[in-house]
């Protein structure tokens, strides 16, 4: 079988296998180990069972997503996430749509805490909706608003998924993580802005609350702190040059602990749920990376797919209309599969941006938010799925229907990072390198 269309079937299996459930890291080695077999033989396939496991962990820059997810799962476990979306209550509420507003400025700060979208949406479901619903907000629009908020983590440092991208398509850590900053605060505003103007039309939305007293709203300003000192600590020691990702990550994981025993919540019950979680993420994301990286990412290296891909794309009369194509499937792997297909998909990608001449970190930072899009667009929506199986009061075709409005609002955000590349750029080429 000629090379170039085993590799395809290789994606098309690959999809399948996604959508049905098989867990990742099995999937990529499958798929991978299985190719290699196919055009090497057994004797190459079996002697990357051996090198593979120490190559690809040995790589110092994997050593940040540990510290990242351990900074994540111990604030969120000492209740950090929650009291920062009740101090922007406090502020929010009592403006029409301000308590959804709220959600999108507790999921955007959740996000230099957590850097999960999935944490962030859960969180929101079981927090906020109750909020909302207290003071009569529409409940299809208040499950809309936790399903798409909680996907800008995906791009706010410490974003484990940008670490990742990062790793797999070798490009530089600290640059991800600074362009993915700006795109996921501005994605947050969008997505307020949007809320505000629509309940301005139709206040049945989102009625306001009862406000609240100005010195407990200057009170609860204190929740605020982790999530600006998480910014500080991370954003602003990347873009000086105080250190590299790998030392931000170690600084941020000590800060987070030194913060929760600051407000005496590091029980010893959380500490060992910490550190079980902590691992058991580590170990997920640490077998993805090694079959995805030594496994499938080389199976499809050989098929030559992604060389092919490159001269079909240089061949084209224009790189927009590439670029196009590559969004528009980029867009369709999310609707179906979520974020996975993107860790395949992306450094088949790369390198063909590269040789078209447009700036592969930008090129990462516009399919994350294309897959956001996808984790949101019916009828496969999985933040739309997390939050209806939380409250289940609110039919998924309704909730299908009111999400389509933060679609949109994507699809504009997305034009602006297209448009406007700075947007996405400006932190990674303005940053001191170190030394």
């Amino acid at each position: 079988m000629d090379p170039i269309i085993l590799g395809i079937l290789g994606i098309i299996l690959m999809v399948v296998l996604v959508v049905v459930g098989l867990p990742l890291p099995i999937t990529f080695f499958l798929m991978g180990f299985m190719g290699v077999v196919l055009l090497k033989g057994w004797s190459q396939a079996l002697g990357l069972l051996e090198r593979v496991p120490y190559t690809e962990l040995s790589d110092f820059s994997f050593s940040v997503i540990p510290l990242f997810i351990v900074l994540g799962i111990v604030l969120f476990q000492c209740g950090v996430g929650e009291e920062i979306f009740r101090a922007l209550q406090r502020w929010l509420g009592q403006f029409p749509g301000g308590l959804a507003a709220a959600v999108c400025g507790a999921c955007a700060l959740l996000g230099t805490i957590t850097g999960s979208a999935a944490a962030s949406t859960i969180l929101m479901a079981k927090v906020a909706y109750p909020e909302m619903k207290k003071v009569n907000y529409d409940p299809v629009f208040s499950l809309a608003v936790c399903a798409a908020s909680g996907t800008v983590a995906m791009l706010i440092p410490p974003s484990t998924a940008l670490v990742i991208y990062a790793i797999i398509t070798e490009q530089s850590v600290a640059q991800l993580l600074l362009a993915g900053f700006i795109p996921g605060f501005l994605s947050m505003a969008i997505y307020a802005a949007m809320i505000l103007i629509r309940v301005r039309f139709d206040p049945a939305l989102g009625p306001p609350s009862s406000a609240t007293p100005w010195r407990d709203r200057f009170v609860d300003l204190r929740y605020l702190l982790p999530a600006v000192i998480m910014m500080a600590t991370i954003i602003g020691g990347l873009y000086f040059g105080v250190f590299t990702a790998t030392e931000a990550g170690g600084i941020a994981a000590l800060v987070s602990f030194i913060i929760v025993l600051a407000l005496r919540r590091l029980t010893w019950a959380r500490f060992k749920a910490t550190i079980y979680e902590t691992l058991q993420l580590t170990i997920l994301v640490a077998l993805m990376l090694m079959m995805i990286r030594g496994f499938y990412n080389l199976f499809l290296n050989i098929t030559w797919l992604p060389a092919a891909i490159a001269d079909m794309a240089l061949e084209m009369p224009s790189p927009w209309l590439v670029l196009t194509a590559m969004y528009l499937i980029c867009f369709i792997f999310g609707m179906l599969t979520g974020g996975p297909m993107g860790y395949v998909i992306v450094p088949l990608f790369t390198p063909v941006v590269e040789s078209l001449g447009f700036n592969p970190v930008w090129f990462i930072i516009t399919i994350v938010k294309m897959m956001e899009t996808g984790a949101i667009t019916p009828p496969v929506a999985f933040s739309a799925f997390i939050v209806q199986g939380i409250v289940r009061e609110v039919p998924l075709g309704k909730l299908f229907k009111a999400v389509w409005w933060f679609v949109l609002c994507d699809m504009f955000t997305l034009g602006l990072f297209i448009a406007f590349p700075k947007i996405v750029m400006f932190l990674p080429d303005t940053m001191r390198a170190m030394g």
